[in-house]
């Protein structure tokens, strides 16, 4: 790859680096469960295991879960997991009880979450320059990546 230089380049492309990190940082942390919450994740999945039907090695059973054509999630195998009046679903009621108020409160922050930083639009401003500053010797896929940094020109 060339090697990209200009100190206006350079020192733009920093400073967009460190604004989008201290974003990242904040939703991370904004995301993040109590620990609470994750000592109840950790409980569920021992409950689901039981739950679980088992392979021939006594191992519970998953599932793969598509999300999307690159992602994907793995679920236990549990008779009855999608039938409200199952023995797994009233087992799963009676577990939950004692976690209410946390599953509750991790809910809430889940749509605050949602509401904060996936419905309302991103407040970046970032660090501009002139397309004189992008080196000449940029490649196109980097170019890509870097447009919305450079001002716009209307007559080029």
């Amino acid at each position: 790859m060339a090697q990209l230089t200009g100190r206006r380049f350079t020192y733009a492309v920093s400073e967009n680096k460190d604004t989008l990190a201290v974003e990242i940082g904040h939703m991370e942390k904004f995301k993040k469960p109590t620990s609470e919450f994750e000592e109840y994740s950790k409980k569920l999945e021992e409950f689901n295991k039981k739950w679980a039907e088992k392979d021939a090695g006594g191992n519970p059973k998953v599932k793969k879960i598509p999300l999307s054509p690159t992602r994907a999630t793995y679920q236990y195998v549990i008779p009855g997991i999608n039938d409200q009046h199952s023995e797994y679903a009233l087992a799963l009621t009676e577990f939950n009880k004692p976690y209410l108020k946390v599953i509750k409160e991790q809910e809430e922050k889940e749509r605050e979450y949602e509401e904060e930083f996936l419905e309302e639009p991103a407040n970046f401003s970032p660090f501009m320059i002139d397309l004189d500053d992008v080196p000449d010797s940029i490649p196109q896929p980097i170019m890509d990546r870097i447009k919305f940094m450079i001002r716009k020109i209307d007559n080029f």
